[in-house]
Formats: C-alpha cells, sequence, structure tokens
C-alpha cells in the first residue's frame, strides 16, 4: 500500500492526473453494501466512475461550490456543503 501512495503522490506532482485516477480505479473491488464518501467530490463525474467500478449506489460527496453540487446531484450524489 505504501508503494501505491508513493505511485499516486509521484504522478500527482508530475501532473499525471489519469495516471492517479488509473491506479486509483485499480484498486477498488465490486462491493453493492459499500459505502463510497469523496472528499472534494466537484462535479462528481470522477465519484460517477468510482461508484461504477464499485457497483454501490451508496454515493456521498462533500463540496463547497454550489454549482458543482448541483452537478454532483444530478449525477444522484448525496453531497453536503462543506468547507473542509
Amino acid at each position: 500500500m505504501l508503494n501505491l501512495i508513493r505511485k499516486i503522490q509521484r504522478r500527482l506532482t508530475e501532473g499525471d492526473h489519469k495516471e492517479v485516477l488509473w491506479l486509483i480505479m485499480k484498486q477498488l473491488d465490486p462491493q453493492m453494501s459499500a459505502n463510497l464518501l469523496d472528499l472534494g467530490c466537484g462535479d462528481g463525474s470522477k465519484t460517477a466512475l468510482f461508484s461504477m467500478k464499485c457497483n454501490t449506489q451508496n454515493v456521498y460527496g462533500i463540496e463547497i461550490i454550489e454549482k458543482y453540487i448541483r452537478a454532483a446531484k444530478q449525477k444522484g450524489i448525496k453531497v453536503i456543503r462543506c468547507n473542509i
């Protein structure tokens, strides 16, 4: 796991966000009863992608920007407005 975290940190530093997304997606296992929480979920695009990969319907997000909250809610994500 530590190796994975280091890879993700390196890729983020390099600006390779697609690679980071792929590394995270590779770690997800389908679990219908799972809960998914995305801190800083933005418009919910990646959150929705993660929820499809996990095959879960219990999807939650935290976001501060109202227009992103509306967009995420349209994707079926239960979003709470909060500044963390």
